[in-house]
C-alpha cells in the first residue's frame, strides 16, 4: 500500500456521508491512473492507493469485517531467526496483534510503516506506527468522528477538518524546519508518534507504545566487539530489504551513507544503478563518480533542482523512467531505491555537541536547550512578526524543545539529546518524500533506520559517536572498498582518511551557498512579491512593512535578507490554509510508567 485514508464514526447515529466519502476518495491521489480502492462500513471508510512498488497486496480482511491497512515494509523479524517474514505476514500479524491487542510482536519489527485497522468485534479503530514513526500518519478526532490519512494534504483537503493554526508548531517550523512531538501547523491535526498505538472507539482515545527508545540499556561489547557488530546488523538490514534482488536502484552521494550502503549491496553481488543529484563541479557529484567507478555500479549524474517538491524523490523517478538503461539493465524492483537517510544523524551525530551533552549530564536542561537553539540559529525574527507575537513565539520554542527533552530518560543523561533528535528532526525528516508519493511513484529501502541496527548505535557511549567519531571506526569493518575513495565529511567532525580533491566544490562552502543562492533568488523575489500584494495576506501574524523593506534589501544586494523571505513565505504557506490562529501552550509532560511513551504531545 502506497497511500491510506479513513473515516471512522464514533457513533451509530452519526454514520458516514456520501458527501464525506467522496471527498476524501477525491483527495487520494493526484495522479490520473490512480484506483482508489474502497472498503465501506456503516462506521468506517477505509480507502487506499497502490503503485505495487513492493509487489505485495497490503490489505487483510476477515469473514466478520475486521479490515487492516498497510503501508510500507515493517519487516518484523521472525520469533527464533533475525530473518524477517514477507510483508503478507507481516500484515496478518499486525492484523492479529490489533485484533488481540497484544503489541509485543511490534517490537520486532525493524521497518518503516504505518497501519490501520478496523475491529468489527469491538467497533474500534487502531492506529500503528513504527518505532521511529518515520512513516507518517495525521488523524483528526472529535466527538463523532475520526478522520486520519497517511499524507497530510488529504486532511487539509476535508472542509469538515477544522484548521486552527497552532502558535508553538509555528514557532518550531520557521525556526528548527518542522513541528516536535505530535503537532502538525494545525491545532487539531496530529500526527502519530514513534512505536504509538491509538485505539479509539466510541467510550475512549487509548494511546500506548510497543517501544521505548530510552530503555535501551548501555551495551557491555568493547569497541571492537561493538563496531563488528554494528557491521554485521547493518549488513543485515540490508540484506533483509534487499530481499533477493540481483539489481537494485540507490542514491549515492560524495558522503558516507549512501555509500555505506552501495559497497554493502556490491559486496552481496548485487548491480545496482546509482544516481548522484547535485550541482556540477561539487565534491558531492565528483566523489560519487569516483566511488562508482571503484565498485562498478551504472551510474547516473542529474542536476538539482532546489524548486521541486520531493527534489531527489522526483529527480531519481524522471531519471530512470527516461534512462535507456531501463530496458538494458532492468531491475525487479525499479519502483523501490536504497537512500542514506538518517546514517549521518542515527550514527554520525550531528548537531549534538559535546557541550549539550555535558549540560544534560549536569542537570542543566535549560541551558542544553539554549545551546542547541544558538547551534541552529534557531531565532524568532522579531521584527517580521507583529509586536505582540514575536516574544511569544520565542517562549514557545524554548519551551517546546525544553518539554520534549523533559520527557526522554535514558540511562546516560547525555543520550536524550540524540533519542529527541532522532523522534523529532529524524521521525519528520522523510515527511515531505511521503506527502508526495503520487506523484513520484517511489519507496526507499532505507537500512540506516533499521531497529535492530539503531537499537546498537543507542545503547553504544555517545562520546564515542559525537562528531562521526564511531562512524569513522566502524569504516574499519564495513568493505573494504569504502575507504578506496576520500568521501566529503560535515565541517567540525572526523575528516576523510585520505586526501580531497582541490578542484571541487565543498557543498557546504562559501562558493557552493553562492551558487545556490543564484539560483534561488528569483524565485524567493517572485514569490515575496505575490505574498504581499496576496488578499489573505497573513496581517494577525507579520509585519508587512518590514517584510517589503526587506525584500527591497535583498533585491538591491543591500544585505542578504533572504531568511527574512522564507520564513515569511513558510508562515504564509501555514496560515493561508487555516481558518483561524489558535495560541498554544505545551502541558509539561509527568514522568510516565514503563507501559506509555513521554513525551511526544501526545493528545487524548
Amino acid at each position: 500500500m502506497t497511500i491510506l485514508a479513513g473515516i471512522f464514526s464514533r457513533s451509530p447515529e452519526h454514520l458516514i456521508s456520501e458527501d464525506m466519502s467522496q471527498t476524501l476518495q477525491a483527495r487520494m491521489s493526484r495522479h490520473p491512473q490512480d484506483r482508489v480502492v474502497v472498503d465501506a462500513h456503516p462506521r468506517y471508510l477505509l480507502a487506499s492507493v497502490d503503485v505495487h512498488a513492493y509487489g505485495e497486496s497490503a490489505i487483510r480482511k476477515d469473514a466478520d469485517g475486521s479490515v487492516s491497512l498497510l503501508c510500507g515494509e515493517p519487516l518484523i523479524a521472525c520469533q527464533h531467526s533475525d530473518e524477517a517474514g514477507t510483508r503478507l505476514e507481516d500484515l496478518a500479524t499486525i492484523h492479529a496483534a490489533c485484533e488481540h491487542a497484544t503489541w509485543a510482536p511490534l517490537a520486532r519489527a525493524n521497518g518503516v510503516f504505518c497501519a490501520a485497522n478496523f475491529s468489527s468485534q469491538n467497533c474500534q479503530l487502531t492506529l500503528i506506527a513504527d518505532k521511529l514513526g518515520i512513516r507518517p500518519l495525521y488523524y483528526w478526532i472529535s466527538d463523532r468522528y475520526v478522520v486520519f490519512a497517511s499524507m497530510l494534504r488529504i486532511l487539509e483537503g476535508l472542509p469538515w477538518v477544522p484548521k486552527e493554526i497552532d502558535l508553538c508548531a509555528l514557532a518550531e517550523i520557521t525556526t528548527l524546519g518542522m513541528p516536535l512531538g505530535s503537532r502538525s501547523a494545525y491545532q487539531q491535526i496530529r500526527t502519530i508518534g514513534a512505536a504509538e498505538v491509538i485505539q479509539i472507539s466510541t467510550q475512549h482515545v487509548q494511546h500506548t507504545h510497543y517501544w521505548r527508545w530510552d530503555d535501551v540499556q548501555p551495551t557491555l561489547l568493547e569497541t571492537s566487539a561493538l563496531l563488528q557488530e554494528a557491521a554485521t546488523r547493518f549488513r543485515r538490514a540490508v540484506v533483509r530489504r534487499n530481499r533477493g534482488d540481483k539489481r537494485t536502484l540507490a542514491f549515492l552521494s560524495g558522503g558516507l551513507d549512501s555509500r555505506a550502503i552501495v559497497a554493502t549491496l556490491r559486496s552481496l553481488g548485487v548491480e545496482v544503478h546509482t544516481f548522484n543529484i547535485a550541482s556540477p563541479g561539487t565534491l558531492d557529484q565528483g566523489l560519487s563518480a569516483q566511488f562508482a567507478k571503484e565498485v562498478g555500479t551504472f551510474h547516473h549524474e542529474e542536476p538539482i533542482d532546489q524548486n521541486l517538491c520531493a527534489k531527489y524523490s522526483v529527480t531519481l523517478a524522471r531519471a530512470w523512467g527516461s534512462s535507456q538503461a531501463r530496458q538494458q539493465q532492468p531491475v525487479p524492483r525499479p519502483q523501490l531505491a536504497w537512500s542514506g537517510d538518517g546514517g549521518s544523524v542515527g550514527v554520525g551525530h550531528i548537531v549534538i555537541t559535546k557541550e549539550i551533552v555535558d549540560f544534560l549530564r549536569a542537570g542543566n536542561l535549560d541551558a542544553a536547550v539554549q545551546a542547541f537553539l544558538n547551534d541552529e540559529r534557531a531565532n524568532v525574527l522579531l521584527r517580521l512578526f507583529k509586536s505582540d507575537l514575536g516574544g511569544k513565539l520565542a517562549g514557545l520554542l524554548f519551551e517546546g524543545v525544553r518539554q520534549e527533552l523533559l520527557a526522554l530518560h535514558a540511562p546516560d543523561p547525555g543520550r536524550n539529546f540524540h533519542l529527541f533528535i532522532m523522534l523529532n528532526d529524524q521521525r519528520r525528516h522523510m515527511a515531505e518524500h511521503f506527502e508526495h508519493l503520487d506523484l513520484h511513484r517511489v519507496e526507499f529501502h532505507l537500512p540506516f533506520y533499521d531497529s535492530d541496527f539503531l537499537e546498537l548505535i543507542v545503547s553504544s557511549p555517545i562520546d564515542l559517536c559525537l562528531r562521526h567519531g564511531f562512524y569513522s571506526q566502524w569504516l574499519q569493518y564495513m568493505p573494504p572498498s569504502m575507504l578506496r575513495v576520500p568521501w566529503q565529511a560535515y565541517p567540525g567532525h572526523e575528516p576523510s582518511s585520505l586526501p580531497i580533491p582541490e578542484n571541487l566544490i565543498y557543498q557546504w562552502g562559501a562558493q557552493s551557498s553562492k551558487m545556490f543562492q543564484a539560483a534561488q533568488k528569483q524565485k524567493l523575489l517572485e514569490d515575496t512579491y505575490q505574498l504581499l500584494n496576496a488578499k489573505d495576506f497573513p496581517c494577525r501574524l507579520l509585519n508587512k512593512s518590514y517584510l517589503r523593506l526587506a525584500m527591497w534589501a535583498y533585491r538591491f544586494v543591500l544585505r542578504d535578507t533572504s531568511y527574512v523571505l522564507e520564513v515569511a513565505r513558510t508562515v504564509y504557506q501555514c496560515a493561508h490554509r487555516c481558518d483561524s490562529v489558535v495560541p498554544y501552550y505545551p502541558q509539561r509532560h509527568p514522568k510516565t510508567s514503563a507501559g506509555s511513551q513521554p513525551g511526544f504531545g501526545v493528545s487524548s
